[in-house]
């Protein structure tokens, strides 16, 4: 059985999932996102990891695109 690559729960912080909820809202606040990663520290990859998203989704979704996402995926934030 293939085991799945989750982060584990007591890694996760609460600004950490209060972001995975926003990026799986269909109107994402964008304020919002941007203040519980660049104020609160929320780890961006793990939190697309706990929505299910991947890299290309950020560029296919209307509501991911304008956020710029990427940028905090590859500089490790």
């Amino acid at each position: 059985m293939a085991q799945l690559d989750f982060p584990s729960v007591s890694d996760i912080s609460a600004d950490t999932e209060e972001l995975a909820m926003e990026l799986k809202e269909k109107k994402i606040d964008t304020f919002r996102v941007r203040w519980l990663i660049e104020d609160r520290g929320a780890d961006v990859p793990k939190a697309m990891t706990i929505a299910h998203l991947k890299e290309q989704d950020l560029l296919k979704n209307a509501s991911l695109r304008p956020l710029g996402l990427q940028k905090y995926l590859h500089q490790g934030h």
